[in-house]
């Protein structure tokens, strides 16, 4: 038996030789590749659900890159496929000019598509008409992008509402990362002269001359009939027509944000904005009043017979909190509701939670402001909200039958057919009439624990009846998909085109929905009937990918020094062979948690100038610390929190086998930068640190103007760092000049003397952290002798942009880790290489 053992091992041992010789080989992965990824942007299907619409970014390497924030839509082309076959075409043709096209955004007959482009000298509103295939420019004046985010507005299917820039402004979003160098080389020019002064004066506290800045138009850009101005201001955003098209909403800027001594700076504080409410045809338009001081952006919801607007604001006086306000469209007088009951939360991202049912009804997702003893603690519920009545707490299906006071509502979708809404909790779908009658479990009895409404969302307008849900339930990392038939009440599994697939949008009838997967072979687009299919393959690209080698992620559970169970990941060397010890870099960032999820920067197919894969490629594991810190809102100390979740996960990544705990290094980007910072004036247990566009001294950052609007009239008004100091991210409470001690205490500068790790610090000169923070850092290394490299970036902003750059910047990564972890050993074979 032993010998007939051996010999069937011999011949096992021979297929697998053989297979190893004849498989393809796969090469390692370089900086070049991130260069040659195409991305998948927005994806929209028509009205009728004939057509789909995608943006398709082409790759980094053709064309400009200093166009940093506007996420690769400058590479942008819009294509067109017919939604029951056919091949997909290129309508903008983008490459031809180094232009942009994004936003692709249908009028409500599906005859023409609307969207942003570079082409010319700025942003500007373009427009395609399906009938003569033409595309024509539409707008003279600058966009501003964000101002019309997530969509161009139509008002029916001939008028299109664009807010416009004054006259000789360009966008911000466009020229963010370029207008101080284009400012300063002009000051400079004049400077050398002699001939002419190149002051500049900012003011605090005297009088506002806010209503005399530059104003630009909000406009009607009809089919026919030109252009008409409806209002003008110095900015516009949120613009919103109603369902009928008759009226329009938008928020103009009413004053820029005036810090009050006595106040912490909300997080993100945001500039003053006014409701403006008309009607489309007329022009004619009234601003919302009733004491509306603020209007909260993001929160404009119209009802669906357009004669009432809901949004979020602040009244007047300086302690009002936010409240619900119900504006009429008639004459834009805006009545708060439950105001003294309710306690809205207002969005920093996403949405306010506002919905109307399609018979009017409005829901809002709030706490109670006197909270019972139950309450205490619960995430916002949903209630019902109406003038002159009280608000009436929405019930799930659970809560009514079994009064759980704690099981709420995650999200409500509108039944289109029926004064009633759907809604998810504790893994069922819920019917929730609101008339006051019983909510109804439609998945009673299912063994399927479902985690959210996938498709219709609470925006969207899908056609009644409503046949159809998508719902998605949780699966580890991902998510499965299911049809739920609303006649039937049956739940079917969708068949997704692979199991990477990710859901991007569905046909206003729920009969065809649109997938896209990047995977380690490439991207892809398809178009497919639900629930089963079949799916019609429209893109793919980035197969390149299949040829380059791809780390191996591994999953870590430990716990922190205090006992929190933790979960981390681990990215291991192409073909790493079990039992091996490997220099080992902890990508470090202070407060964020991993779970079953792998992390984002351990994508193969993935262009961002930092992808970990790269490191994986260089032989290297990289390990991915949960790293908790006290939730943001409280004052705290981060710094004292740094290594609480990193070393315990070092810890098991060496008793796992998997990292050489003589070779650790440690490197974080932005946060991470200051986790990295921290922690080595903390241990000295890593051999090697990268620290990128990190904080390093709270004092200075705190009050430094933003390099990129240093040059720019008004730089003054840019609260971004000091809202996240003492609100958000950095956790201080307070400006320094009342709590000094904590800003001290939590500066990784002022414990540079502590530092024994070789530290190389990468900065760019016009990020948004200070460039002067890895100045200060590194002159204190250099101070003591200390080994350190400043590597110095021109023109850079937070993160690499320009590819000469990042492919420099990842030899010198290299290069510093191969110097100070890898053995002499391994230096010699890749010399020899």
């Amino acid at each position: 038996m032993n010998r007939i053992a051996a010999v069937f091992a011999l011949i096992v041992a021979g297929a697998a030789a053989l297979l190893a010789q004849n498989a393809p080989s796969r090469r390692p992965m370089t900086p070049d590749d991130l260069f040659r990824m195409e991305d998948v942007g927005d994806v929209v299907f028509s009205p009728d659900g004939n057509w789909l619409a995608y943006v398709l970014k082409r790759a980094k390497s053709v064309t400009f890159h200093k166009w940093d924030y506007l996420d690769g839509n400058d590479r942008g082309d819009i294509w067109l496929v017919p939604a029951q076959g056919g091949a997909p075409r290129n309508l903008t043709d983008g490459a031809a000019d180094g232009a942009g096209f994004w936003m692709p955004s249908w009028s409500p007959d599906g005859k023409r598509i609307a969207m942003l482009s570079t082409r010319g000298d700025d942003v500007h509103v373009f427009v395609w008409d399906r009938a003569t295939g033409q595309l024509t420019r539409r707008t003279d004046a600058t966009i501003e992008p964000w101002s019309v985010a997530p969509r161009l507005a139509w008002a029916g299917s001939a008028d299109l509402l664009v807010p416009t820039l004054p006259k000789g402004k360009r966008s911000e979003q466009l020229t963010i990362e370029t207008q101080t160098a284009d400012e300063a080389m002009k000051q400079w020019a004049k400077n050398f002269k002699g001939a002419e002064s190149t002051v500049s004066v900012l003011e605090s506290g005297g009088a506002s001359n806010f209503e005399k800045r530059p104003k630009g138009d909000l406009v009607a850009i009809g089919a026919a009939d030109g252009t008409r101005v409806l209002a003008s201001a110095a900015a516009f955003s949120e613009v919103r027509v109603s369902p009928d098209g008759t009226h329009f909403a938008a928020l103009r800027q009413a004053d820029v944000y005036r810090p009050e001594a006595a106040k912490s700076l909300p997080l993100m504080a945001a500039n003053l904005s006014a409701l403006v409410i008309g009607q489309t045809s007329s022009g004619g338009a009234s601003q919302g009043a009733s004491g509306i001081r603020d209007v909260v952006l993001r929160s404009l919801r119209w009802s669906p017979d357009g004669s009432a607007l809901a949004l979020i604001g602040y009244p007047a006086g300086a302690d009002a909190r936010a409240q619900v306000f119900r504006c009429r469209a008639r004459d834009g007088v805006c009545l708060a509701l439950a105001a003294e009951e309710l306690d809205p939360t207002p969005p920093i991202y996403g949405n306010p939670g506002l919905v109307w049912s399609s018979r009017g009804s409005l829901l809002v997702q709030a706490k109670r402001r006197t909270p019972s003893k139950d309450e205490e603690g619960t995430t916002p519920d949903w209630w019902l909200v109406a003038e002159g009545a009280p608000p009436r707490k929405i019930a799930s299906a659970a809560r009514a039958s079994s009064g759980m006071t704690k099981t709420v509502l995650s999200e409500i979708v509108p039944d289109p057919s029926a004064n009633a809404v759907w809604g998810v909790s504790d893994g069922h779908l819920d019917w929730i009439p609101l008339d006051g009658s019983a909510p109804r479990n439609r998945t009673e009895g299912s063994d399927v624990k479902i985690g959210s409404i996938v498709w219709p969302t609470m925006e969207t307008r899908v056609r009644a009846p409503l046949r159809r849900l998508v719902v998605g339930v949780p699966k580890g990392a991902s998510m499965d998909l299911f049809a739920f038939d609303v006649e039937s009440g049956k739940l079917t599994p969708i068949v997704r085109p692979s199991e990477d697939a990710d859901f991007k949008d569905c046909s206003p009838d729920g009969s065809l929905a649109a997938f896209e997967a990047a995977t380690r072979d490439g991207t892809y687009l398809w178009i497919s009937a639900l629930p089963s299919g079949p799916a019609r393959k429209i893109l793919e690209t980035n197969t390149f990918l299949s040829g380059v080698a791809e780390g191996v992620m591994k999953p870590l559970s430990y716990k922190s020094t205090e006992g929190q169970d933790l979960k981390g990941w681990i990215l291991l060397p192409p073909g790493y062979p079990e039992g091996t010890k490997c220099p080992t870099v902890a990508d470090v960032y202070a407060g964020y948690l991993y779970g079953d999820k792998p992390p984002y920067l351990a994508r193969l197919n993935l262009s961002h100038a930092l992808n970990h894969q790269l490191l994986a490629a260089h032989g290297y594991a990289v390990l991915f610390p949960s790293m908790p810190l006290t939730p943001e809102g409280t004052a705290s100390d981060p710094y004292m929190e740094l290594s609480k979740g990193v070393l315990p996960a070092v810890d098991k990544a060496i008793e796992l086998g998997y990292a050489d705990p003589k070779r650790l290094g440690v490197m974080g980007q932005s946060f991470g930068g200051f986790s990295t910072y921290g922690l080595v004036t903390q241990t000295d247990r890593f051999g090697a640190a990268i620290a990128l566009a990190g904080l390093s001294d709270f004092i200075s950052l705190y009050g430094v103007f933003d390099a990129r609007v240093r040059y720019t009239d008004h730089a003054q008004e840019n609260l971004f760092q000091m809202s996240l100091f003492e609100s958000g991210q950095t956790r201080m409470g307070n400006p320094p000049w009342k709590d000094i001690g904590r800003y001290l205490r939590n500066s990784p500068l002022f414990y540079v003397d502590r530092v024994k790790t070789p530290l190389m610090i990468i900065q760019g000169d016009m990020d948004y952290v200070s460039m002067q923070q890895g100045e200060q850092f590194f002159t204190a290394l250099y101070r003591q002798g200390k080994r350190a490299a400043f590597v110095r970036y021109w023109g850079e902003g937070h993160v690499l942009e320009s590819p000469a750059n990042i492919r420099d910047m990842w030899q010198r990564i290299y290069g510093w880790l191969d110097e100070n972890l890898k053995k002499p050993d391994e230096k010699k074979e890749e010399t020899k290489s």
